[in-house]
């Protein structure tokens, strides 16, 4: 997952440091901004909101936490 930048919406607290650290134990880069010429993915906690939006406008894939654990389970 070297060429994933991965970003979050949606997810708080320990939830959300425990997914940025999984997030880069993959190998990924996680970024806290929603970049158009850098996310090529976002998790996503709501399929709503802004960054929502935006990835479904720039067709970023949007995805779940169940993704990032299948990810680490396939490694």
């Amino acid at each position: 997952m070297g060429g994933f930048c991965v970003c979050m919406t949606g997810y708080t607290g320990v939830e959300r440091q425990v997914l940025k650290a999984l997030i880069q134990r993959t190998g990924a880069a996680y970024s806290g901004p929603l970049k158009k010429e850098q996310a090529t993915h976002l998790l996503a906690y709501d399929f709503a909101g802004a960054k929502y939006d935006m990835a479904r406008e720039w067709e970023v894939p949007v995805v779940n936490h169940r993704w990032l654990e299948d990810c680490l389970r396939a490694w």
